[in-house]
């Protein structure tokens, strides 16, 4: 690798951490940014023996919980009430209509994110980020709203020779964000360990 493109990474991560640290005035609702190897140390996870980590999208219990209660609700409805039953019928329909997302993200059990010694597979990107082409991984959170974490990968793409940042909202797996931090920063020295042996 040359000196060149070094140097310019460097440059690159010297940039984001000062974007990510600099000092915001008190009116500024800004977000807070943490390194992965930060919030990792958090989890309580132990390491894959296969160092292979697959991540799908919760169940969302609460789903079915709710379509459930909303059905007694519809037929106490007509129980208690003058309401017809093709009324109650189109209300139950709408109530399913309305919900179908969310019972077809709750049924979806493919992975969407994969963490392994290779590097990181999120779905909706074009394969796998190399951990050779990963510069660094944050996560992000908002003052508003500090249940939402957001993932944020920085990497040099070297087919267009340039830094790009891929990002995605981490809370709706089946893990928390602290075990998604965690296995990053395992495979990531996983991968440097394996290098060193070769």
């Amino acid at each position: 690798m040359n000196t060149t493109l070094e140097s310019r990474k460097l440059q690159y991560l010297q940039h984001i951490e000062e974007e990510y640290s600099r000092k915001k005035k008190w009116w500024e609702n800004s977000p807070k940014y943490n390194t992965t190897s930060e919030i990792g140390h958090q989890s309580k996870a132990v390491p894959d023996p296969h160092d292979n980590y697959a991540f799908r999208f919760d169940k969302q219990f609460g789903s079915f919980i709710f379509i459930f209660l909303m059905m007694v609700f519809c037929g106490l409805l007509k129980i208690y009430s003058q309401i017809s039953s093709k009324q109650l019928l189109f209300a139950e329909f709408l109530l399913v209509v309305m919900l179908l997302p969310g019972i077809k993200r709750a049924a979806d059990r493919q992975v969407k994110l994969q963490i392994n010694a290779t590097g990181i597979f999120y779905h909706k990107w074009n394969g796998y980020l190399s951990w050779d082409m990963i510069l660094a991984t944050f996560v992000q959170t908002i003052p508003d709203d500090p249940d939402t974490h957001k993932l944020l990968v920085h990497y040099y793409d070297e087919e267009n020779d340039e830094f790009l940042q891929q990002s995605f909202v981490i809370d709706c797996f089946d893990v928390g964000y602290t075990d998604i931090a965690f296995a990053i920063e395992y495979c990531k020295a996983k991968n440097k360990l394996l290098k060193q042996r070769n």
